[in-house]
């Protein structure tokens, strides 16, 4: 483990609201806007569960990912979180349900209709169209177009 001073870690619990062990632990101070806690450390920004979990159970290897079991962003309680690789931390997503998908139609944060979606298959087949300028123009990612055209999402338009 890095050699963090006590005052580094004594800074960090102290803008955290601590309950019982089985409840989340808030992060008090600042946020990224996908609501995960901030911390600055040595010059830097870290993300506060991260912290947390380094300090309770040491480093992180580059591969693996910090999930939460409870699903708060903003918790930095050390019972909550545990390590995965993305793939598990998506598997994990999926099974509790929180995973949106944007790529289908029906749902209702569709970045797409189903005019635009065959519109995006037609002018692409022509040739006269690459992934990245459709993107450009239906105002996307080009992997949202690439999976379009190759049927891996919206596959029943």
């Amino acid at each position: 483990m890095d050699n963090y001073t006590q005052k580094d870690i004594d800074r960090f619990w102290s803008k955290t609201i601590k309950r019982e062990i089985e409840d989340c632990w808030i992060w008090s101070a600042s946020c990224f806007n996908s609501g995960y806690g901030a911390f600055h450390l040595r010059g830097k920004i870290v993300k506060a569960h991260r912290f947390a979990y380094i300090l309770s159970h040491g480093e992180i290897p580059n591969e693996l990912e910090i999930c939460h079991k409870c699903d708060n962003p903003s918790c930095v309680n050390p019972a909550h979180l545990f390590s995965g690789t993305h793939k598990e931390n998506m598997l994990d997503m999926h099974i509790k349900g929180r995973f949106v998908n944007t790529l289908v139609p029906g749902n209702k944060s569709a970045k797409l209709t189903i005019v635009q979606v065959k519109e995006i298959r037609f002018l692409y087949s022509t040739g006269a169209w690459t992934q990245k300028a459709l993107a450009q123009k239906f105002s996307v990612y080009q992997t949202t177009v690439s999976k379009i055209i190759r049927w891996e999402s919206w596959r029943d338009i």
